[in-house]
């Protein structure tokens, strides 16, 4: 019986130990959560905790940055300037060309007989241009001694008249001819290489039908958009730095050469286009590049207002932060619509356009718990 009741006491021991353990449990996560939102959330003397930094003017080079892609410095269609079947195909695609070479022949037999039939009719009206002449010359004299017939003399004047226009109508048709005949051989209209074969030898080419394209890479060009905001800066003639992931760590200097009278309609963007040498063929197009232009006239550092990344939030398409603004000993949060652009030198900073001032303390943390004119605690970082 005694040892029954010491195993129910020791029970009850157990057991209320364990409830308080329990309390004990709870209070202290009741405690460890209170101090958690003791952190976050203002208190009526203290406010939000936050930590603010200054709007300062910083020096930074003005660089604009762009990608794309390469393409020729000029590339061609050769097409066929007169019918007939490809009698000689001189070139295959990737091969080098230069300015003048032929590529094709198209059959020129009969060319070549209309040339030879247009050159006998010259021939013959000159021969009858030459008998005009003479009669003319004839009943000239015999006018001279009043002796010839008006009519004589009206009918050789009108056949002296028609041989000459005989014969130019002759020598035109001949130099049509010839340019026919001239047009059979297709010739490289620039140095570069052949990038494509469209027709081969033994087809049958329609005047304009595409024979082959030519590609000049000794120089490429690289087309890339730019903003409002950055074409402002830029000028035909500005040094630009290329690279390229196909190169790893090679970097190429260009030129800007075309900068578009207005922007494209669809993108609101201008159309700009760099020129590289490439001489020894190490860009070829198609590359991915990046270009990094220098303007001109920004190419002094330049300087400008920043505040870092994190202090900024959009809205509704529109860009704000809170200013931390002293008013009775308080400090509030003031929500401010502002213009920034992203600084290419530094991608944790913004370049303020409009809506701050130099030394405006802007808050970097603790943005998720304030609202317009919210009191805060300003920490240091």
């Amino acid at each position: 019986m005694i040892q029954s009741r010491r195993i129910l006491v020791s029970l009850a021991l157990i057991l209320a130990t364990a409830a308080l353990c329990v309390v004990g449990l709870e209070a202290m996560r009741e405690n460890e959560s209170r101090r958690a939102k003791a952190a976050t959330q203002p208190t009526r003397d203290e406010g939000v905790r936050i930590q603010v930094e200054s709007v300062v003017r910083r020096v930074v080079p003005f660089n604009v940055q762009a990608t794309g892609f390469l393409v020729p410095f000029e590339e061609l269609i050769v097409a066929a300037q007169v019918p007939g079947f490809v009698a000689i195909q001189r070139v295959e695609a990737g091969d080098r060309v230069e300015e003048g070479d032929t590529l094709f022949q198209i059959d020129d037999a009969l060319r070549t007989l209309d040339l030879r039939k247009a050159q006998a009719e010259v021939e013959r009206a000159q021969a009858d241009l030459t008998l005009a002449e003479e009669n003319f010359r004839r009943i000239e004299r015999l006018e001279d001694q009043e002796s010839a017939n008006p009519m004589e003399v009206l009918r050789d004047r009108t056949a002296l008249e028609t041989a000459r226009a005989i014969l130019k109508q002759s020598e035109a048709a001949r130099r049509e001819t010839e340019e026919l005949l001239r047009k059979s051989t297709i010739n490289a209209p620039i140095s570069g290489y052949v990038a494509a074969v469209h027709t081969r030898q033994g087809e049958y080419a329609h005047v304009g039908q595409p024979l082959a394209e030519v590609i000049d890479t000794d120089r490429v060009k690289l087309v890339v958009q730019l903003n409002e905001r950055e074409i402002v800066h830029c000028a035909v003639g500005d040094p630009a730095v290329i690279t390229s992931p196909a190169l790893p760590g090679q970097r190429f200097e260009g030129n800007m050469l075309r900068i578009p009278p207005r922007a494209a309609l669809d993108s609101r963007k201008f159309d700009i286009e760099i020129v590289l040498e490439n001489r020894d063929q190490r860009l070829r197009p198609g590359f991915f590049v990046a270009a990094s232009v220098a303007p001109a006239d920004t190419r002094d550092d330049q300087s400008v207002l920043v505040i870092p990344r994190t202090a900024v939030f959009e809205s509704y398409r529109r860009l704000y932060c809170f200013v931390v603004e002293s008013e009775h000993d308080e400090d509030r949060a003031r929500l401010t619509l502002i213009e920034a652009a992203p600084l290419l030198a530094d991608p944790k900073l913004v370049r303020i356009l409009q809506g701050l001032n130099e030394g405006d303390r802007v808050i970097t943390k603790g943005l998720q718990h304030v609202t317009d004119d919210t009191l805060v605690n300003i920490e240091k970082p």
